[in-house]
């Protein structure tokens, strides 16, 4: 489900009778005090608000402040779904796939999910799922043109998985479409801008091969450590290879085996054999080292962890912006919605239609 203090903050800012105790609420959120929150939107809740109503449903489903109640959770849904709030709606759909508390109908989801984009779907979720059931779910007639209308509607509301997810098709010349590494890119790049963690990771390997990108080493490790920072495994053993073999960084063997460690430790598939060669390579001494090296670097939650100077801390990377124009040669190259245009500085650009 959504995020709850989202829900809270944008509930309360949109309730002019409630400003005052907004800041309260969110205090309250934080705290974990789940009871007051309640207690502040009760009064909404009772003039069948359905944003209060959408919020009493979130607290019910996970059981924030009230026992966990699925059957109250679905109530509060459908009756603010009913009102026409999106986001009950989009929930309402949730249950209806995933069988919680209803018994799972594809197509009564799908019909939720509908609902919830043509009363706005804000974040792109209803959109985003439906893009998944009609490119890819067995469940579903495949409707591969409808799905990708469906994903292109998500992404245009900022939607970091629509946006991954484009990556992907675009990188891998899925449904229909040709390898185009450079969308494939730009997709990513864009889901980065909101941390997504598989673009993150994706983006450090396109910029270490150089697909549709000028390779950039560099680039490559800043993307590890942003991802490594949103505990993406192969990241780990990606960094662990490059201290090993000398890409991007000088070689450093210990340091090799300390993301090899933390690798393992979070199930990197290849990480044993990262383990194998560093240690066959090191000193106990050293093999101490990086074992003391590794439990620093869990310990401030991937903070302190010998990063290259270049990097410096995940907070100062600097993030690209979503409004850059992405140059092209053909219209091929540009999303769907803009085309490739000539500018008078030379060069063309991806630009809208």
């Amino acid at each position: 489900m959504r995020s709850l203090l989202f829900f809270i903050s944008i509930y309360f800012y949109s309730l002019s009778s409630f400003s005052s105790e907004m800041e309260n609420a969110v205090e309250f959120y934080n705290k974990k005090d789940y009871v007051k929150v309640i207690e502040i939107i009760r009064p909404a809740v009772e003039r069948k608000d359905p944003r209060a109503l959408n919020q009493m449903g979130s607290f019910y489903e996970k059981g924030l402040g009230v026992a966990k109640d699925l059957s109250q959770a679905f109530r509060f849904y459908k009756e603010a779904a009913d009102l026409g709030d999106s986001s009950a709606q989009f929930n309402l759909g949730l249950m209806y796939e995933y069988g919680r508390h209803v018994k799972s109908d594809i197509d009564v989801a799908i019909m939720w999910y509908k609902k919830s984009v043509d009363s706005g779907d804000k974040e792109g979720d209803a959109a985003y799922n439906l893009g998944v059931l009609y490119a890819r779910d067995s469940r579903v007639k495949r409707n591969i043109p409808l799905g990708m209308q469906y994903y292109q509607m998500a992404f245009s509301k900022g939607n970091a998985m629509a946006a991954y997810n484009l990556g992907v098709i675009h990188s891998d010349g899925l449904n229909g479409l040709p390898v185009n590494k450079k969308l494939a890119v730009f997709y990513y790049t864009i889901a980065s801008l909101k941390d997504y963690p598989a673009a993150l990771h994706n983006l450090s390997v396109m910029y270490q091969n150089g697909d549709g990108v000028i390779q950039n080493y560099e680039e490559s490790i800043r993307y590890n450590v942003r991802a490594i920072k949103k505990n993406v495994a192969d990241s780990m053993s990606a960094l662990s290879a490059k201290y090993m073999l000398g890409i991007g960084v000088p070689a450093n063997m210990r340091l090799a085996h300390m993301w090899a460690l933390i690798a393992k430790n979070q199930n990197a598939s290849n990480a044993d054999v990262l383990l194998k060669v560093s240690s066959d390579r090191l000193s106990r001494t050293d093999l101490i080292e990086a074992q003391n090296l590794a439990i620093q670097c869990q310990q401030s939650e991937y903070e302190n962890c010998q990063y290259p100077k270049f990097v410096a801390a995940a907070e100062n990377i600097e993030k690209p912006q979503s409004n850059k124009s992405m140059s092209c040669q053909a219209d091929s190259d540009c999303i769907i919605g803009s085309s490739c245009r000539s500018m008078r500085g030379g060069g063309a650009e991806c630009r809208s239609r």
